[in-house]
């Protein structure tokens, strides 16, 4: 059985982010806390890089670089075709770190509904 926050971290290793990015774990953070909360979605640069840079003893700053950072590494390893899976359609250029966040929280909570109603419980199994 799979938490939401396990499903967020397989489906991100399955597509080449790793652990060893210090912005990897800023990213799960990100993710989990808007799908907790989405008008953090509305202030990302004033609340959510400051919240999870509270939450790891960092500043604001290298939150936001450690975010892109990742980002940057998923479309230099990915072809469109494969980041597409990913975040659900085809863009032309890397997004930005708001719109990254915002897209993958809205498609890995639905995708997390949709396994865990199959399993008939809030756990996904595989």
């Amino acid at each position: 059985m799979l938490s939401l926050s396990d499903l967020i971290e397989t489906e991100l290793l399955r597509f080449g982010a790793t652990p060893e990015y210090v912005g990897y774990r800023y990213l799960v953070t990100a993710i989990l806390k808007c799908i907790d909360d989405e008008k953090l979605l509305y202030a990302i640069t004033t609340r959510l890089y400051k919240e999870i840079a509270e939450q790891y003893d960092t500043t604001p700053a290298n939150v936001e670089r450690g975010i892109r950072t990742v980002i940057a590494s998923l479309w230099l390893e990915n072809d469109a075709e494969k980041l597409a899976q990913l975040i659900g359609r085809r863009y032309d250029i890397p997004l930005g770190n708001g719109k990254f966040i915002g897209v993958l929280s809205r498609r890995l909570l639905f995708k997390h509904r949709s396994l865990g109603s199959k399993e008939g419980t809030q756990q996904v199994g595989f």
